[in-house]
């Protein structure tokens, strides 16, 4: 798919390439003329430092269709990350697609660094923790919520729908102030860490060690660990 992508993006006319640091980052469909790729790499490079990019392949821009399908601005697969060039037009700026690229590059490292992130379950616990208070403030709210929707996987988009589609994230805001960082982080343990690492690496960082302390911490040492593994080179 990705070679696909690469050569298709090779043949047109229009074929525009960046880098950021030694990742290549490559327009498969532009993104609107108002938005310049040269501000999200220098916005990028500004959070995150190299180091953290070990192990992406490419970044890509476009219409895709998984992206389009689930409603989503961004996500990582295949070691890439693929950013959507038209689904976000609406608030669209180059430090919302910045803060994209730096939660998809929280997924990376947790393929990178599963052990590190959850062995002690120490982030789990704070999480399910949350999530337990969270549904008691639902049910004094009067929404009907019951404990496998909350914790059973199989009712992971039952969940999804009580959050997005029922409550509504605005209002989920308001219930989970001083809770959870964003309604988004809700919804896995997965979007736990990565909107938690998004907030690491901006001004709000200390909203983050105020709520999320486990988090926040397991942040800290992870890039330490990053950091002391590639100067071991």
């Amino acid at each position: 798919m990705k070679n696909y992508l690469i050569e298709a993006n090779k043949r047109a006319q229009d074929r525009k390439e960046y880098m950021l640091y030694n990742v290549p980052l490559y327009i498969i469909h532009s993104f609107p003329k108002v938005i310049d790729v040269n501000t999200i790499i220098d916005l990028v490079k500004k959070k995150l430092p190299a180091d953290t990019f070990n192990g992406l392949d490419a970044i890509y821009v476009g219409e895709f269709k998984d992206l389009k399908d689930r409603e989503i601005q961004a996500m990582f697969k295949d070691s890439a990350i693929w950013l959507s060039s038209d689904n976000i037009k609406s608030f669209m700026t180059e430090e919302v697609i910045a803060d994209n690229i730096v939660h998809e590059v929280a997924h990376l490292l947790e393929d990178l660094y599963p052990h590190f992130i959850y062995f002690d379950n120490k982030v789990e616990q704070e999480y399910n923790s949350k999530k337990h208070k969270l549904m008691t403030i639902l049910k004094e709210e009067g929404y009907s919520v019951f404990i496998k929707l909350f914790f059973n996987e199989e009712y992971l988009k039952e969940f999804d729908n009580l959050l997005y589609k029922h409550i509504g994230y605005d209002k989920l805001a308001l219930f989970s102030l001083g809770l959870f960082i964003s309604p988004y982080s809700i919804t896995t343990i997965r979007e736990y860490f990565a909107s938690g690492f998004q907030m690491f690496f901006s001004e709000e960082v200390d909203y983050l060690r105020e709520i999320s302390p486990v988090l926040y911490h397991k942040i800290k040492k992870l890039m330490d660990e990053t950091k002391d593994e590639n100067n071991s080179y």
